[in-house]
């Protein structure tokens, strides 16, 4: 409970309290009579938290059991102020103990591998992973994620980092999936009517029309504008509102005009997510319904930061706890590090609120020898054992980092830190 919520209760209480004695006091004393010894309580109780500001002795406390009222005093004392003390002192021990829980956070790591067979011809595999990581970072921030980590590495893989997060299957879909939103129709025999596939469901094929440039072109997201929201329909459940650019409302028009009055069916990367009877003719923008509020929000992530270049597939991913001394490891090669081995790494080095200090990553490699005291020692105990592709993240203690005490000349030491290591080559 919160603090501020347990000292309001013991308020309450207190007055509460304060009330039944006054009751009690009112019955057994004349009107006059009670309310001048009323008055006389009021001035010696401020007179009382008074003293108790000046830490006054408590001999210096006025006695509050006046004759004619011989336990009012006592019992103010007892059910008054006995219950607020009291709530002060759990507080207190209730704040202690919740300062004394452990400073852990919870860390998501994800490795995707590239299927750059995919990719367009025309672009070289560097300028797609550059694109993808450019993607996965904006769907992430769109989510409202900071602090993240995103690398690529052995030029057809991803790796993402993301602190604070629970969820893993949420993020593999966030970040993992194309996000090609098609628009489709049913496809129909010579008669007019509904083809089904051999589960006894409808087929679809693309809803096209005729583009500006006089060709038939395939209504999809590429003719969005990147400001899909969460909005919520007239019975609160959750919707996504798209609008379309030039192009995409000249196509859309022509689609709903086709299909009015029939179903337009709404998919992602190949899966049907939405099916819509389209009841007027629509140009500039829609909604795509039925989705859950976290599908909503992921695919509105998805459609404002665009779609990925090439597939991914989740080859690794891992949920721990972050503090001193936490190992997170991918492996995807072969070859064991050993002390005598020269070793080419890239490495990306993190503090404690993420914030990323110094990496090879884009550069050249960073080669050193095991056993030579090159390097700080928990970064190469990290190493030893590492095989050729592996990627570890460790958090490693001060003390076996910089030292443990801050030092005005060297502003990593006295911080635990996290680096991002991928080993690249082993020479022995």
């Amino acid at each position: 409970m919160d603090s501020i919520a347990i000292i309001l209760i013991g308020f309450v209480i207190s007055a509460i309290l304060w009330l039944i004695v006054w009751f009690v006091s009112k019955n057994a004393q004349k009107k006059n009579h009670l309310q001048a010894e009323l008055e006389n309580r009021k001035a010696e109780i401020i007179s009382m938290i008074e003293d108790a500001i000046n830490n006054r002795p408590p001999s210096a406390f006025p006695d509050i059991a006046q004759p004619g009222l011989p336990t009012l005093g006592k019992w103010f004392m007892v059910l008054v102020w006995l219950p607020f003390l009291a709530t002060i002192i759990f507080t207190g021990l209730h704040s202690q103990n919740k300062n004394l829980e452990p400073l852990t956070t919870t860390s998501v790591s994800l490795m995707f591998q590239a299927d750059l067979s995919k990719k367009d011809p025309l672009q070289t595999d560097e300028q797609v992973m550059a694109s993808v990581e450019s993607t996965i970072e904006r769907r992430i921030s769109a989510h409202g994620i900071t602090g993240q980590i995103i690398q690529v590495q052995n030029n057809d893989k991803i790796f993402v980092q993301l602190p604070g997060v629970k969820d893993i299957n949420q993020f593999i879909d966030l970040i993992g999936t194309v996000g090609l939103l098609e628009f489709k129709e049913q496809q129909l025999d010579a008669s007019g009517n509904v083809v089904n596939d051999a589960n006894g469901n409808p087929t679809w094929i693309p809803a096209t029309a005729t583009g500006s440039d006089g060709t038939t072109q395939a209504l999809t997201s590429k003719y969005l504008k990147p400001n899909a929201a969460v909005t919520l329909d007239n019975l609160g459940k959750p919707e996504v509102a798209f609008e379309w650019e030039t192009e995409g409302a000249k196509l859309f028009g022509e689609v709903t005009t086709a299909l009015l009055n029939k179903p337009l069916g709404i998919f992602l990367d190949n899966t049907l997510i939405s099916v819509q009877t389209v009841q007027a003719v629509i140009t500039d923008k829609g909604v795509i319904t039925g989705l859950t509020l976290d599908q909503a929000k992921i695919l509105v992530a998805q459609l404002n930061s665009g779609q990925l270049d090439v597939p991914l597939e989740i080859i690794n991913s891992t949920t721990t706890a972050l503090s001193p001394g936490t190992i997170i490891t991918q492996s995807t090669g072969t070859g064991t590090a050993k002390s005598g081995d020269k070793v080419k790494v890239d490495y990306t080095l993190t503090l404690a609120d993420h914030s990323v200090v110094d990496t090879s990553v884009g550069k050249a490699p960073f080669e050193f020898t095991l056993g030579q005291n090159q390097v700080i020692v928990g970064f190469e105990k990290a190493v030893l054992g590492m095989i050729v592709g592996e990627t570890k993240t460790v958090t490693i203690p001060a003390a076996q980092a910089y030292g443990a005490t801050p030092s005005a000349s060297n502003p990593l030491a006295g911080k635990d830190l996290t680096f991002i290591i991928t080993l690249l080559e082993i020479e022995k």
